[in-house]
């Protein structure tokens, strides 16, 4: 298994070189080039590398969320009409949902840590619905508190849709 997705992995599950080997046999690792959508089975799980991804909302065009390296994303069902765009050229590892179920039943003490993975991409989702009842200027304040340290790196009109703010008022603010 690559190296470089251990250490992230060690503070929430004890890896023993069993589950280690079989990690490292079932994770694809892939490159996704900049403004590529990924594609990929729906409830996939995706550990983030490298790079930048936005989440968009396929109906609105909208920017739902922002993903960064050593992060996680959960694919989308396609009933959720959703995009996962690279904003920059990015690395991932890619765990079947299938084989996600497999793991759990094999090491089942996988089950809480998942759950816990769960609830943080759950709150990552509704973080977006809690910053739009605020005014502007705390949706931007609030954005680049949370973002801080790559937020300079994702493009302006991203950020505005992902804040509902028009460029020319984000820049005012």
């Amino acid at each position: 298994m690559n190296a470089q997705l251990l250490p992230h992995l060690h503070p929430y599950i004890a890896i023993s070189p069993d589950l280690e080997e079989r990690l490292g046999s079932i994770l694809k690792q892939q490159t996704v080039r900049k403004d590529r959508i990924i594609k990929s089975s729906p409830l996939n799980l995706i550990f983030v590398n490298q790079g930048l991804f936005m989440r968009i909302n396929d109906d609105t065009g909208h920017v739902q969320h922002f993903m960064k390296g050593e992060d996680f994303i959960i694919y989308p069902e396609d009933s959720w009409h959703e995009s996962i765009v690279a904003l920059q050229d990015s690395e991932i590892f890619v765990l079947d949902v299938q084989e996600q179920y497999q793991l759990m039943s094999d090491f089942p003490h996988l089950i809480p840590a998942y759950d816990r993975l769960y609830m943080y991409w759950y709150r990552q989702r509704l973080l977006r619905e809690e910053l739009l009842l605020l005014s502007a200027a705390e949706r931007k304040g609030t954005f680049l508190k949370h973002f801080k340290g790559y937020a300079h790196l994702i493009p302006l009109k991203y950020i505005c849709s992902y804040l509902h703010i028009l460029p020319t008022y984000y820049s005012r603010l």
